[in-house]
């Protein structure tokens, strides 16, 4: 049997009609660089002779330094790297316990040039340099690391669900730690519960919108959105996890429609997360996402009434500098809005490009802004 073809399809679109440096302004005079994104790159993965069926099982990816791009394929354990241009590199990693190995990948980040893989099966991060095996180290604890973020020299964030000390209508406690060089427990910053109605089947009747913690980092602070429905808040720490402030902003509680649900289910069971079952899910979160853009601006993706068809897939955006709301606008000819509101993408900024991943199809997007 021939091996799996990856297809390249490398494509230049100008997108927008106006200079992609257009600036907005806000009410109190200062102005922000709008984001205008054009499509740079396209990978996406195929089947050989069923070119209409994906194959790939991607739902994390990295950048190196040198802009290098690494897929993660869960369906066989592998990592595929990419240059800049589209241009295959070559492949590692492969399914099992040894060396090398990986069976139950959860997280997948870069720390510089070095790709790791955080193997929840075995409890290793594992090590790669050049597409080559490096090490691997068994971490002290089990718990489910996600979203692996390196936020300095030789220290990283994350984000896990605590399950110690269960309650009776809570299965955990949401957290942000703090990690050290070999992923070592620094400080652990508690951020809200994950609560449970009567169980179905035997399954905990979840909302699965609890588990999605949207946060940025620049080079001094962490940004981390409160995950609600009833408010809109952002509280930003230090690199040490010391508070320094709260952005507050008024909303209100907005409800997801009977297609919003059913979307929501679509897409839980086509990447076959969390089981496929929304659960508790009836109104949006007030924040889906924060960057940190190129220019410094904290970017804050969020849910607005959407009362008809024109607004519905819209991409609402917030601009913050220095923790002052400047401008809040649409994002034209991106993602859709619900693209960041459940689990079907994974978006980096990185230097001056955006990359997005779109699991339900398992192909990547670059664009520059």
């Amino acid at each position: 049997m021939k091996r799996i073809l990856f297809l390249i399809i490398t494509t230049m679109i100008l997108i927008s009609c106006t200079d992609k440096n257009d600036n907005l302004s806000g009410a109190n005079g200062i102005s922000v660089p709008v984001l205008k994104p054009q499509v740079k790159l396209i990978i996406s993965g195929y089947e050989e002779n069923k070119q209409d069926i994906l194959h790939f099982d991607l739902k994390y990816f990295c950048v190196d330094s040198k802009k290098n791009i690494y897929l993660l394929n869960q369906k066989t354990s592998e990592v595929l790297s990419y240059d800049l241009n589209g241009n295959y590199i070559g492949k590692f990693g492969n399914k099992g316990a040894g060396p090398g190995e990986f069976g139950s990948a959860i997280d997948f980040y870069c720390a510089e040039d070095t790709v790791c893989v955080y193997d929840f099966d075995t409890r290793r991060i594992l090590k790669f340099y050049n597409n080559k095996f490096v090490n691997s180290k068994l971490l002290n604890y089990s718990i489910p690391l996600h979203d692996i973020t390196p936020i300095g020299e030789g220290q990283f964030a994350a984000i896990y669900l605590d399950t110690s000390k269960i309650m009776s209508q809570d299965i955990g406690n949401m957290n942000l730690v703090l990690l050290d060089n070999s992923l070592r427990i620094i400080k652990q910053i508690q951020l809200h519960e994950i609560s449970k109605a009567k169980e179905i089947n035997g399954v905990p009747n979840l909302n699965l919108l609890d588990f999605k913690v949207p946060f940025a980092v620049n080079d001094s602070l962490i940004y981390i959105a409160e995950t609600s429905r009833n408010k809109y808040e952002i509280k930003i720490f230090d690199h040490s996890g010391v508070l320094k402030n709260t952005i507050k902003k008024k909303y209100r509680k907005i409800e997801l429609n009977k297609d919003e649900v059913d979307r929501l289910n679509e897409i839980l069971a086509g990447t076959r997360q969390y089981g496929g079952n929304s659960g508790l899910a009836k109104d949006k979160n007030a924040i889906n996402a924060l960057f940190v853009d190129k220019y410094g601006s904290l970017l804050s993706f969020n849910s607005v009434f959407r009362s008809n068809e024109e607004n519905k897939d819209k991409l609402f955006v917030d601009y913050f500098q220095n923790d002052s709301l400047i401008v809040s606008t649409v994002v034209e000819n991106f993602i859709r809005g619900e693209d960041l509101m459940y689990f079907n993408c994974q978006i980096k900024f990185v230097d001056d490009l955006i990359y997005v991943l779109d699991i339900e199809n398992s192909k990547l997007a670059v664009y520059d802004y």
